[in-house]
């Protein structure tokens, strides 16, 4: 038979070990404990990648939380993972939530990035949107497909080296481009040839070249004299001006007038150069007037016209016929 009290203790002891290994567990997970006052957050994304249920919520590097579930959406095209929260750190709603990973192949964490905490604290329950995390597969696919532009355009350059090594490198362009330098360096002796002969000629030309600067400081000194007493007869005479400004309005309105009227055939003027029949009897009357002043020239003012007789005799001859 048993002993009751030995079992007691056994009984006991078996309990104060399970609460010592929940704590130690919890202790270890670095989870909130069952006292703890938690809230739930649902963070949407399109993909989790190796995300699993209990890793951890860091907030500024801080664990806040622990993932507890990750389930697809009912439309298929997201993932809702189920985050739980200690109620003690309080998040914005404008704060940014990302899928990252510790190093390059350590464990991936929901990241809890703080911005402005400008909006009101998430309540529990509310729904969030997470970034998805970085893809190697879908970064090395982008690579190769990179490498492979690369190589493309690689082979793109050696054929263009390629080409600018046969057609611009041959040895007959290579002969022209030697001629050209050299020819280049011949005109750049005669350009110092001339200009050593420039400098030469400015030398021994020297005093003439002063004296012709010195003729226009002196002509630009009468110009501004003559400019000073321009301005001065114009100031003077500005009401004499104004005055022939004013006539001159007057007569260039004056003759616009008579060019109208003439073009609308007002005045005998006007009439001559639209009528025809005034045209013609003006022509006749210039050619009178011009053999009239030739008659005038030649035989005088008293001269008239002689009289012309007939060109046969009405006197009978009284001489001898010679039917006789």
């Amino acid at each position: 038979m048993e002993n009751p009290g030995q079992a007691r203790k056994v009984g006991l002891f078996v309990v104060v070990a399970l609460v010592l290994l929940a704590m130690l567990i919890l202790n270890f997970s670095k989870g909130a404990s069952l006292w703890t006052p938690t809230v739930h957050f649902t963070v949407e994304s399109q993909n989790v990648g190796g995300l699993k249920p209990g890793a951890h919520v860091l907030m500024s590097g801080v664990p806040v939380g622990l993932v507890e579930s990750i389930d697809l959406g009912a439309d298929g095209r997201k993932v809702l993972i189920l985050c739980r929260i200690e109620k003690r750190f309080g998040i914005h709603r404008d704060a940014h939530w990302e899928i990252e990973q510790s190093g390059f192949l350590g464990d991936q964490y929901v990241s809890v990035v703080p911005t402005l905490n400008e909006g009101p604290y998430l309540e529990d329950g509310a729904n969030v949107r997470a970034q998805a995390p970085f893809n190697m597969q879908e970064a090395a696919r982008s690579a190769v497909g990179l490498m492979q532009r690369l190589d493309s355009t690689a082979g793109k350059i050696d054929t263009a080296v390629a080409r600018v090594d046969r057609m611009l490198l041959s040895e007959a362009t290579l002969s022209d481009l030697t001629n050209s330098i050299a020819s280049l360096r011949k005109l750049s002796d005669k350009a110092d040839m001339a200009l050593s002969d420039v400098r030469q000629l400015v030398r021994s030309n020297s005093p003439a070249i002063a004296g012709t600067l010195s003729n226009l400081t002196e002509f630009s000194r009468h110009l501004t004299t003559v400019a000073t007493n321009l301005n001065s007869v114009i100031d003077a005479n500005k009401g004499s001006l104004q005055a022939s400004l004013a006539n001159l309005q007057t007569v260039a309105s004056d003759a616009k007038g008579l060019v109208s009227d003439l073009q609308a055939g007002r005045g005998v003027a006007g009439r001559l150069l639209k009528d025809e029949t005034l045209q013609l009897q003006a022509g006749d009357m210039m050619s009178n007037l011009v053999v009239l002043s030739s008659n005038l020239s030649r035989h005088g003012i008293l001269w008239k016209p002689r009289t012309l007789g007939p060109l046969t005799n009405s006197t009978r001859y009284s001489g001898r016929t010679p039917f006789r």
